[in-house]
């Protein structure tokens, strides 16, 4: 009991100490801070424009999984951000071969099934190309 109250008493103390850090640190309002200057640094933004792609793609394949019959079945090939190519099973249990496809959280096309092949074509050289 007694080393149990001791634990309730650091945290209690634990507690005011975050509170009245703020109250004690020294505020000099007589000093300017110097501006901050942002650093642009290549290696993160590669980094975060790699992310971005990678999320991209795999909004993308989520959305188009979403869409298909059987999607335990669905093999993607050349996968590049929205685009791609899919291979799965159709409601018969047989596979439709591989068919281009756009695909994002907004919208899925896939060339045949839900798009008339011209406009499919169309809407491929617009996202795609």
């Amino acid at each position: 009991m007694r080393m149990k109250r001791s634990y309730i008493l650091l945290g209690v103390f634990a507690l005011l100490l975050f509170i009245a850090l703020p109250f004690m640190a020294n505020d000099d309002s007589s000093t300017q801070a110097e501006p901050i200057q942002t650093v642009t640094n290549p290696v993160t933004s590669t980094q975060s424009e790699h992310s971005r792609r990678v999320q991209i793609q795999t909004d993308s394949r989520i959305a188009l999984k979403g869409f298909l019959k059987d999607p335990d079945s669905a093999e993607i090939r050349n996968h590049n951000g929205n685009c791609g190519e899919v291979n799965s099973k159709n409601s018969f249990g047989g596979y439709t071969g591989f068919r281009r496809f756009i695909a994002s959280s907004a919208i899925v096309a896939v060339e045949g099934e839900n798009m008339d092949t011209d406009e499919f074509q169309k809407a491929w050289d617009q996202v795609c190309n």
